[in-house]
């Protein structure tokens, strides 16, 4: 949950940096590279908290949306191996993730972005 409210933060600041260059900048009848820019930075971090959202599902089913029912305490069991697959199934998709599908992205915007900016010149 941690991982989320820092996205979500860091989503706003960036918005917030977006908005305040743009402003700063001469208004034209085109699309700027610093806006296209942002709007890659801010739409790849709305897939990651779209990740993470999807991880949590994957781990508690998100447990908050069920009907609330009031229930005697009963001791906490260990992790049943279902559960414990689920885990493994969440921490394998963040990984394969964070490790290879969002690098890979980012190089690949970063060759086009450039390359355009390069030819522009």
């Amino acid at each position: 949950q941690v991982r989320l409210q820092v996205s979500l933060t860091t989503l706003l600041v960036l918005y917030t940096l977006s908005v305040q260059v743009s402003s700063s900048l001469p208004p034209t009848a085109y699309v700027k590279m610093i806006d296209i820019w942002f709007f890659f930075c801010i739409s790849l971090l709305f897939c990651i908290i779209l990740l993470h959202v999807f991880i949590e599902y994957i781990d508690t089913g998100f447990p908050l949306l069920k009907p609330f029912k009031l229930s005697p305490v009963k001791p906490k069991s260990p992790m049943t191996l279902v559960e414990n697959d689920k885990a493994k199934k969440s921490e394998m998709v963040s990984i394969t993730v964070r490790i290879f599908i969002v690098p890979i992205i980012v190089v690949i915007f970063n060759i086009v972005f450039w390359s355009c900016i390069l030819l522009q010149n």
